[in-house]
């Protein structure tokens, strides 16, 4: 699947039920820090992130909570292809 995630968009936390994992690919040939869109997740009592980076991919499995915190106001339109499997 082919997402745009528009200034101000954010997924909450969860788990991807009803997959065994996903992938993200990200596709913005630049991404600023100051514009949010941090993956999340949660390791233990850990919380981790990684920023949206160019030909960045992220593979999550086993039913690992994961969110994405906003983008600002004046983002680019974050860009990425969502595998579920």
């Amino acid at each position: 699947q082919f997402y745009y995630w528009t200034p101000g968009s954010h997924i909450p936390w969860h788990n991807d039920s009803g997959h065994n994992g996903g992938i993200t690919i990200y596709l913005n040939k630049s991404w600023d820090e100051d514009w949010g869109g941090i993956f999340l997740y949660k390791d233990g009592e850990s919380v981790n992130g990684l920023y949206p980076k160019p030909n960045r991919s992220i593979m999550q499995c086993g039913g690992i909570p994961h969110s994405v915190v906003p983008t600002s106001k004046n983002s680019d339109v974050r860009l990425t292809i969502q595998v579920f499997f």
